[in-house]
């Protein structure tokens, strides 16, 4: 079951080109130490150009391990100082998820994809069951029009006990066609109405939409 860790981040006005090639670099320091890494730039849902660095652990023990390999790693070190004193990018958020138990994906199945399209929100108190049976009929009924899907739970978050649902797309032209489709599908429209209705089981926060740069 893998752990996701997000950690956002702000580029400083007129710094964004120099901002992003720092997160890439970053990138390439975690990722040779064995983690999955992509660098992503929010499109919608936010401030433009907002930037995450979005890692991926096997499970939680890895991922403990990979904290304990960084904060040891003299490279990343000087990594983190050089980039601290060129003032190019703020950190502003992070969290820590785990996959939600019988609804895993592969990273390997979305690896490749460009766009990633999240909804973060959360569950009510008593109706945790209700909301896992709806994140999986979301799941399935993006997944039947071709989308890639993961649902996501925090074990580290500011609030806490958030969730999230991810959809991959290959390409924004995917993204538009899949989103048309589901828009004519019935039993999206069912499920729209079910989950924004009185009988809701979570409070959205927000939706975002991402391109992996």
């Amino acid at each position: 079951m893998a752990t996701i860790i997000v950690n956002g981040f702000e580029p400083a006005l007129g710094k964004a080109a120099e901002a992003l090639s720092l997160l890439k670099e970053a990138q390439e320091i975690i990722s040779s130490q064995g983690a999955k890494v992509q660098v992503a730039s929010l499109v919608r849902g936010g401030v433009p150009g907002t930037l995450s660095v979005v890692t991926e652990y096997e499970d939680t023990a890895a991922y403990g391990a990979g904290i304990d390999a960084l904060n040891a790693d003299e490279g990343m070190q000087k990594f983190l100082a050089r980039a601290q004193a060129t003032q190019a990018v703020k950190p502003v958020r992070s969290v820590d998820y785990f996959e939600i138990p019988g609804m895993e994906t592969r990273h390997d199945d979305i690896a490749a994809c460009s766009v990633m399209m999240a909804s973060l929100f959360q569950i009510r108190e008593g109706r945790q069951q209700e909301s896992v049976e709806r994140i999986q009929q979301w799941k399935s009924l993006v997944e039947k029009h071709g989308g890639r899907c993961r649902a996501l739970q925090s074990m580290v978050s500011d609030p806490a006990f958030l969730t999230a649902t991810v959809s991959y797309y290959d390409n924004f032209t995917e993204w538009g066609r899949i989103g048309q489709e589901l828009n004519a599908d019935p039993d999206w429209q069912t499920f729209g109405a079910e989950i924004r209705g009185k009988n809701a089981s979570a409070d959205f926060l927000r939706t975002t939409l991402m391109r992996v740069v």
